[in-house]
């Protein structure tokens, strides 16, 4: 059983269960979305072509991390004790997954862990994720790093190389997917937005911005959308920002930048429509995890408004520039990604060094293994 919260759980657990569907004759395959996100989960599942055979009621409306844990895990608990499956798998570090893990470590369901051995310095940044991580690598029986790095942090905590996988990381199978299907067929959305891409930017380049991180949220929030506007009025850069839900950031993005002639807002997007955004884009300014590593292979500089990242892979293929709320420091960066094509080139590798589309054929190949 896969148990899915949020569109990165999907986004990356969607390739693993289309080559698991296809080895119907090794394993029976079953979806459980925690509802955690509603519609955004359902919208790439369909991309994938993939039906969730079961769907938890949704959680209560308070966006408190300990009611929405302990909602899962009430709902989860009543649905293990009917299935009983024999391994659940769970993907990241979000609140679903750490309650999916926790639940079948109670029901003495053994636990797969995709993306495991990701860390930080600080277990409170990025918070909760930094922390639910750790928890689900205690309590996981088999665990499957996308990177060395990630697969030495396991091994420093007294994981046993034997319960691991290096991987690579299923996100760039999905992504080398959504970028084969759209080539070959756009689809009306795309096309739409092209059109009006076109209109704003009348042939200009343009940054891609995204924020939506909860220790963002507040002051650090407010600091990047003057920064955008300080950006465009400084160096011309035009901006695209798609607005995550939430809307304790919907509102404040719309009343501080809903106006601005060189930035476009525009309501969340379905994960390929996203995917082509990021590849018409000049560089991206954001605080997110996965978009540091299909930056990577999509060869566009990332200027990572975050103090630790879990991804350190980035930093060192250059792609990424862990950056700070400082005006003055996000402006040169631009300026000179604007200026100096060498030093863009510098920043743009398409050699990623997370993954090579791979992964999901090397956790099936495990798990087959481990079936026999």
């Amino acid at each position: 059983m896969f148990i899915i919260g949020t569109r990165p759980e999907a986004i990356k657990l969607a390739p693993l269960i289309q080559a698991m569907l296809l080895e119907n004759n090794t394993f029976k395959i079953e979806v459980c979305l925690s509802n955690q996100h509603q519609d955004m989960v359902k919208g790439v599942l369909r991309l994938f072509e993939i039906e969730a055979e079961y769907v938890l009621p949704p959680p209560p409306k308070s966006r408190k991390l300990g009611e929405l844990h302990a909602w899962i895990m009430t709902q989860l608990d009543e649905l293990l004790t009917r299935i009983q499956p024999e391994l659940v798998l769970v993907q990241g570090d979000t609140t679903t997954a750490l309650a999916g893990a926790q639940t079948a470590f109670y029901h003495q369901i053994p636990i797969a862990h995709v993306e495991a051995g990701l860390r930080t310095s600080r277990l409170d940044l990025p918070f909760p994720e930094e922390a639910n991580r750790r928890l689900i690598s205690q309590l996981a029986n088999y665990h499957f790093p996308p990177t060395q790095q990630a697969a030495d942090n396991l091994l420093r905590e007294g994981i046993a190389a034997g319960n691991m996988l290096l991987t690579g990381n299923t996100g760039i199978d999905a992504l080398k997917c959504i970028l084969l299907k759209s080539v070959q067929n756009p689809g009306s959305t795309i096309l739409q937005l092209k059109n009006k891409l076109d209109t704003f930017l009348s042939g200009q380049l343009f940054g891609l911005a995204t924020m939506h991180r909860r220790e963002n949220l507040g002051e650090p929030l407010d600091k990047f959308c003057q920064l955008l506007i300080d950006l465009h009025q400084q160096t011309g850069l035009h901006l695209v920002f798609p607005v995550h839900p939430n809307p304790t950031i919907k509102e404040k993005v719309e009343a501080s930048l809903k106006d601005h002639p060189g930035i476009l807002l525009l309501p969340a997007l379905a994960y390929d429509v996203f995917i082509w955004l990021m590849q018409e884009s000049y560089l991206i300014l954001t605080d997110s995890g996965g978009i540091q590593e299909e930056a990577t292979v999509l060869g566009k500089p990332v200027l990572l408004f975050r103090r630790e990242t879990e991804r350190p892979e980035g930093l060192v293929s250059g792609n990424v520039i862990a950056i700070d709320f400082d005006k003055k420091e996000v402006i040169q960066e631009v300026v000179q990604l604007q200026k100096d094509q060498v030093y863009y080139k510098k920043r743009s590798s398409k050699e990623s060094p997370f993954g090579d589309g791979k992964a999901s054929e090397r956790i099936v190949q495990f798990l087959k293994i481990l079936s026999s």
